[in-house]
C-alpha cells in the first residue's frame, strides 16, 4: 500500500467532514457541502492522492512502472484511507498507478480506491487514476478506482485507461458499482466546487487543431478535445468533461458500452462549450444523457433510449430514427435537434418517432412554442408525450389504443385578481362557472383557427392562485395521414394542495 498527501494539503483535499478528490470529487459530508476537487492526468496519471476533510484520512500514493512483461496475482493498492468508523471525517482519495508495459498478465488486483467516510456523517473519497499501457492485455483480475463509501454521499469513481501501444487504441472505463452522487445536474459548471461526487476529465491542453462538423452551420470554431476508441460508462457512474472557458471543444468517443446497476445507467455529462461525438453504440443506448445548454451531442442516426435518458437543454446532432421506451427524453427551453443545417431553439426535426409503452416525450419547459417535424410520429400503446405549446408537422401521426398526447393542464398559470372573481371557473369556448365572487370570466379566441390556451381558474378569495389550470396548445399540420385510437388531450388540471 503506497500512501500519499498527508498534510492536508494537497489539490484535492477535502474540508470539514467532506471526501478527498482526485479522479473526481469527494462526496459531500454531513457538515460540509464542499468537497475536495478533482486533477491529474488521465494518460498519464503520477499525482498523490489527497487528505479526506478532518485531516485524518490520507490519500494513495503514486506507482510508476516500465517492464517488458509483467504478471500481477497479488495486488498493487494505491488506495485513500478510510476515516475512523466513528468519526465525521471525510475519506481519502485514491492515488495514481501508471503501468507502461509490453505484455500483462495475471489475476490478482490492481486498485487506487477512495476511501471511506466516517460513520458520524463523514463523505467517501473520490478514486484515483489508472492508466496501462501495453501491447498485449491478458489481466484478468480486478482494476478498480471505486469512490469510498459514505452514509452521507459516496466519492465519485476514478478513471481507468487501457491503451494499446501498437495502434494507440484508448478505452476509457469509469464504474462506481451501482451508486450515483445525490445530485443528478451539475448546478453551475463556473462553480464545480459546489459539485460533488461525480467523475471528471480535467480541461485539455488548448489544441489550435480546428475540426469541421459537416452538415451543420455552427456558430463557433471548433477545437479537438479528448479523443477515445472506447468509453465504458459502469455502474451508474456520472462522466463530466471540465469545459474551456471560451472555446468549443471537439471530445470524441468512438464506441460506447455500459451496464445497467444500481437500478441506472452510467451518466454522460456534456456541458457549455462542449461537442460529445458517438459514432458506434448498440442500438439501445446503454447510457444516459444530460446535455446542458450550448452543449452537443451526436449520436448514430438509429438509436432507441430505453430504461435510460436524456435530458436535453443543448443540441442535438443525428438521430434519423428516434425510440424511446420504458424511460424518459426531456426537450429544454434551449434546446433543439438536427441532422443537417442550423439549429434553431425549440425546434426538433427527426425522420421518424416512435414512443413505445413506458416511453416518455416532455415538451413543457416554457410556454413558447416548441416545433415537432418528422415524416413518421407513432404513440404506441402506453407510449406519452406531453407539451405544453406544441406545434407538430408530420406526414404522418399515429395513437395508438392507449397512447397519449397529452397539454392536459399546461395552460397559463392562473392570475392574482380581486376578490370579485373569487372561485371563478376558467373559461375558452364558454363562460366559466362564477364562484362566490359572482363573476365568470368571458369566452374568448376563435372558432376556426383556436390558438390561445385554456384559462385557469381562480381560488377562494386569498388563495387566488389555488384554481386549476387550463389546457395547451396543438397545433398539427399533417400531410397524408392522422390516425387516432387512442387520446389526445388538452383538458384543463384541477390544482392539488
Amino acid at each position: 500500500m503506497f500512501q500519499g498527501d498527508v498534510s492536508g494539503t494537497g489539490k484535492g483535499a477535502g474540508s470539514g467532514s467532506s471526501g478527498a478528490g482526485h479522479g473526481g470529487r469527494g462526496g459531500r459530508g454531513s457538515t460540509q457541502s464542499t468537497t475536495g476537487a478533482f486533477y491529474g492526468d488521465v494518460f498519464w496519471p503520477k499525482t498523490f492522492g489527497s487528505t479526506g476533510g478532518g485531516g485524518q484520512t490520507p490519500g494513495g500514493g503514486v506507482i510508476h512502472f516500465i517492464s517488458t512483461s509483467m504478471k500481477v496475482d497479488g495486488s498493487i493498492e494505491v488506495n485513500g484511507k478510510s476515516a475512523s468508523l466513528s468519526s465525521s471525517n471525510g475519506g481519502g482519495s485514491g492515488g495514481s498507478i501508471l503501468l507502461d508495459v509490453d505484455t500483462i498478465i495475471g489475476t490478482g488486483s490492481i486498485l487506487a480506491n477512495g476511501g471511506s467516510g466516517g460513520t458520524s456523517g463523514g463523505g467517501g473519497g473520490s478514486g484515483g487514476r489508472i492508466a496501462i499501457h501495453s501491447n498485449v492485455y491478458s489481466f484478468s483480475g480486478v482494476c478498480a478506482a471505486y469512490g469510498g463509501d459514505s452514509s452521507v454521499e459516496v466519492g465519485a469513481a476514478g478513471t481507468i485507461l487501457k491503451l494499446k501501444k501498437q495502434n494507440n487504441y484508448r478505452l476509457l472505463e469509469v464504474n462506481n458499482k451501482g451508486r450515483s452522487p445525490n445530485l443528478q445536474l451539475i448546478s453551475d459548471f463556473s462553480r464545480l466546487s459546489i459539485d460533488s461526487a461525480r467523475t471528471w476529465l480535467p480541461l485539455t491542453t488548448w489544441n489550435n487543431t480546428r475540426v469541421k462538423i459537416p452538415n451543420v452551420d455552427m456558430p463557433l470554431s471548433v477545437h479537438q478535445g479528448y479523443m477515445f476508441d472506447e468509453l465504458k460508462l459502469s455502474g451508474s457512474a456520472h462522466l463530466a468533461i471540465e469545459p474551456h472557458p471560451s472555446l468549443l471543444q471537439f471530445h470524441v468517443f468512438d464506441k460506447i458500452i455500459g451496464d445497467f446497476a444500481g437500478n441506472s445507467y452510467g451518466h454522460l455529462h456534456i456541458g457549455p462549450k462542449q461537442f460529445v461525438s458517438i459514432s458506434l453504440a448498440d442500438y439501445y443506448i446503454p447510457m444516459s444523457f444530460l446535455v446542458y445548454s450550448s452543449g452537443y451531442l451526436k449520436l448514430p442516426p438509429r438509436v432507441m433510449l430505453h430504461r435510460n435518458s436524456l435530458v436535453l437543454n443543448g443540441y442535438l446532432l443525428g438521430i434519423k430514427e428516434l425510440t424511446i421506451s420504458n424511460c424518459s427524453m426531456k426537450l429544454g427551453s434551449s434546446a433543439a435537434a438536427l441532422t443537417l443545417g442550423r439549429f434553431k431553439t425549440r425546434y426538433f426535426k427527426f425522420d421518424s418517432v416512435f414512443i413505445m409503452n413506458g416511453g416518455l416525450l416532455r415538451m413543457n419547459d416554457t410556454y413558447e412554442q416548441y416545433i415537432l417535424e418528422s415524416k413518421n410520429v407513432h404513440v404506441l400503446s402506453g407510449g406519452l408525450i406531453i407539451a405544453r405549446n406544441l406545434a407538430l408537422v408530420s406526414s404522418m401521426v399515429t395513437v395508438d389504443e392507449s397512447g397519449l398526447i397529452s397539454l392536459a393542464g399546461q395552460g397559463l398559470p392562473c392570475r392574482s385578481i380581486s376578490s370579485s372573481y373569487s372561485g371563478a371557473g376558467g373559461s375558452h369556448a364558454g363562460y366559466g362557472e362564477p364562484g362566490p365572487g359572482r363573476n365568470s370570466w368571458k369566452p374568448f379566441d376563435s372558432v376556426f383557427a383556436p390558438s390561445e390556451f385554456g384559462g385557469a381558474g381562480v381560488g377562494l378569495y386569498g388563495y387566488s392562485c389555488k384554481g386549476g389550470n387550463g389546457g395547451g396548445k396543438l397545433n398539427m399540420t399533417i400531410t397524408t395521414k392522422l390516425q387516432i385510437q387512442g387520446t389526445i388531450s388538452a383538458r384543463y388540471k384541477f390544482h392539488m394542495d
